[in-house]
């Protein structure tokens, strides 16, 4: 097992490296071998290769058995070296040196290391089909306990679509484990490949890799039993917790862990970190703080338009459901006549209670613009699941049973709901699932490389305006 470790490490150091050596060839071939290169192409050399290989790890794309099968590998390659040079010049654009870096060398560059980067892969795919790799690649389980958990663990790993795991057989001490119970007529009856003391000889031979309890959790003695005897061996010993999927758990959400030496199982875990929420409310603070310097004065003149276009107040607030369910009251330059401003009823289009500035602030969702105080008093993010008014929160908690899981992030201005053409009415239970689903995702992938694109994103679809009235 150690080997992989260390062959994924190596294969990241080769990406790393030739990122930098595709980038000085570049840089060779446009302005040749005696020019003097800006210090910021010396930063991008680094930058770009260093947030592509940590991006790939993270998504386990450096997982040998996952270049077994050739058109994912290039296709998620080229989605994220390509990815990483967008976005970054989408930042260079915005701090103005685009102009003289995002030339034919970036150009050059991006494609040269795209195709070293290919030809890596294919020759890794090459060595991992003729089984070069065959004994790092792949994780040899073994599996405690034939019964119908036993069985029911086989089914699934024989019927992963992974290529890094291989199924040695299952050993039970009892020989009969099926004895006492109904096969799924569904799912083939395996086999028991011998007795735990079996066991023990092929993992002293060194062809087990990994061992897999799988029994009943109720069954704690025999558990505690098998753990004692395998554990004077030199490899991982796992209990199976598919049981606890029936409790509609995520497998991602669960985690071991300890309090004092009480040891505890995380069945739900939070979507947000102390130090990334510190982080990412320090983001919204100042994005909040130089947007509202930058565009007071276009407030300004907005504020005056709605004074001069209708009586009522400049702004609106409704109250909002907000973070860990706490509501908030909202800002927004008012939009519409105020007795039907008062009304809780959702905007569609047409709606013959907008006023004419109202219009053309929705149409480019100008009427939002004072939500960024929101932002800064920290009522809101700038990124998450859009806020809803409590009425309609109330509503919908009832109807569909993951909707209070959005209140686990801040809302935001804008989200990914938003950018995937789910905003606007929500008139109906099936409308509001699919926002949902889409507020749930981002919660559960949550990122600071998400919500960066949610916000490159979030300007296009104002310009379209999908949705917007």
């Amino acid at each position: 097992m150690g080997s992989r470790v260390y062959l994924q490490i190596a294969l990241m150091l080769l990406d790393f490296g030739w990122g930098m050596l595709s980038s000085r060839i570049a840089l060779w071939l446009v302005f040749g071998g005696n020019a003097e290169v800006l210090p910021e192409y010396q930063f991008l050399t680094v930058a770009i290769p260093l947030v592509f290989v940590l991006k790939m790890r993270d998504v386990k794309a450096y997982d040998v058995g996952y270049c077994g099968v050739l058109r994912e590998c290039l296709k998620r390659t080229a989605y994220w070296w390509l990815r990483v040079f967008v976005l970054l010049a989408a930042v260079l654009a915005i701090t103005g040196t685009a102009h003289y870096i995002v030339n034919r060398w970036w150009l050059i560059w991006a494609l040269i290391g795209l195709l070293g980067l290919w030809l890596f892969r294919g020759l890794l795919l090459m060595a991992y089909r003729a089984g070069w790799l065959r004994s790092i690649s792949v994780t040899r389980l073994a599996i405690v306990g034939a019964g119908s958990e036993g069985q029911e663990l086989a089914a699934r790993i024989h019927g992963s679509v992974s290529r890094e795991f291989e199924l040695i057989g299952l050993f039970d001490d009892r020989s009969d484990p099926l004895r006492d119970q109904q096969a799924s007529p569904e799912q083939p009856r395996l086999e028991r490949a011998g007795n735990t003391d079996d066991l023990l000889r092929l993992i002293r031979d060194n062809r087990v890799d990994q061992v897999l309890i799988a029994i009943p959790l109720r069954a704690q003695e025999r558990i505690q039993a098998f753990i004692h005897k395998l554990r004077v061996t030199p490899i991982d010993i796992y209990v199976n917790m598919m049981p606890l999927q029936s409790l509609g758990l995520k497998s991602g959400d669960l985690r071991l862990s300890t309090l004092g030496e009480v040891p505890l199982l995380r069945v739900i875990h939070s979507p947000i970190g102390p130090w990334a929420a510190w982080l990412k409310r320090l983001l919204d603070i100042v994005i909040a703080s130089l947007a509202l310097i930058v565009l007071a004065p276009v407030m300004a003149l907005i504020a005056l338009a709605v004074r001069l276009d209708s009586p009522g107040p400049i702004f609106f607030a409704q109250r909002r459901g907000g973070f860990n369910t706490r509501s908030f009251d909202m800002y927004k330059f008012r939009s519409m006549r105020v007795a039907a401003a008062e009304r809780m009823i959702q905007a569609r289009p047409g709606d013959p209670r907008a006023t004419r500035v109202g219009k053309f602030l929705r149409r480019w969702s100008l009427d939002e613009l004072p939500q960024l105080w929101n932002v800064l008093v920290g009522d809101i993010s700038v990124v998450g699941p859009r806020p809803h008014a409590v009425e309609m929160d109330d509503e919908y908690a009832k109807i569909l049973d993951e909707y209070v899981s959005r209140t686990r992030v801040k809302p935001g201005i804008t989200g990914w709901a938003q950018i995937n053409g789910k905003r606007g009415l929500t008139d109906t239970p099936e409308k509001m699932a699919q926002r949902l689903e889409y507020d749930l995702y981002y919660i559960e992938h949550w990122s600071f490389w998400l919500d960066f694109l949610i916000i490159l994103k979030t300007f296009g679809a104002v310009i379209k305006g999908d949705n917007a009235y």
